[in-house]
């Protein structure tokens, strides 16, 4: 009876991809990934059937990591404004503590690799993030926007505190404190 895929060496692949198509790009080899996951090329492959398998797991894995950050229920009025800050804090360290993140999600989001069935897993991994965001979105102007809009700014901000936080590693704690309160006022 053959062996079941250790569930170990699949993260330890995913984690793998992560660090290698932000290295080298999406068109970087399998064996590659194999190579840095510490796992012979056969055994990416009894994982994830294609690399195009490997790369749409890939997503949902960061997605589901930075989906992580968020609070399981949504917190009390009273508690709100603090659980938006320490979620902004995570966010920025999720990204700058491991760049490797940022670049391999944003290369495959914008990939076109990333199939229909990928895209609505995504939707129902994101849900209860973006439940907390039009939470807060729910208590300013921005209000009666589409929420795609109101994510974007958000995400615009986020961005360009990121790549500054990285840029000036000195003055990380300055630039983060300012996004916050960037994002914090475009939701007001």
């Amino acid at each position: 009876m053959p062996r079941r895929p250790d569930p170990s060496r699949r993260i330890a692949i995913l984690a793998a991809a992560v660090a290698v198509v932000a290295e080298d790009g999406l068109g970087a080899p399998v064996s590659a990934i194999a190579a840095r996951a510490g796992v012979a090329q056969g055994s990416v492959f009894n994982h994830f059937a294609t690399k195009l398998d490997l790369l749409n797991e890939t997503y949902k894995y960061l997605v589901a990591d930075l989906e992580a950050l968020f609070p399981p229920a949504l917190p009390d009025d009273a508690q709100f404004e603090a659980a938006l800050r320490e979620l902004w804090d995570r966010w920025m360290r999720w990204n700058t503590d491991e760049p490797n993140n940022r670049v391999t999600q944003l290369r495959l989001l914008t990939s076109g690799l990333l199939t229909p069935e990928t895209l609505a897993e995504i939707r129902e991994i994101e849900e209860p993030g973006a439940r907390f965001l039009r939470r807060a979105k729910a208590l300013g102007s921005l209000r009666d926007e589409p929420d795609a809009y109101v994510f974007g700014i958000i995400s615009g901000i986020a961005q360009q505190t990121m790549d500054f936080m990285l840029a000036y590693p000195e003055r990380a704690g300055h630039f983060c404190d300012t996004g916050y309160q960037c994002f914090r006022r475009a939701l007001s």
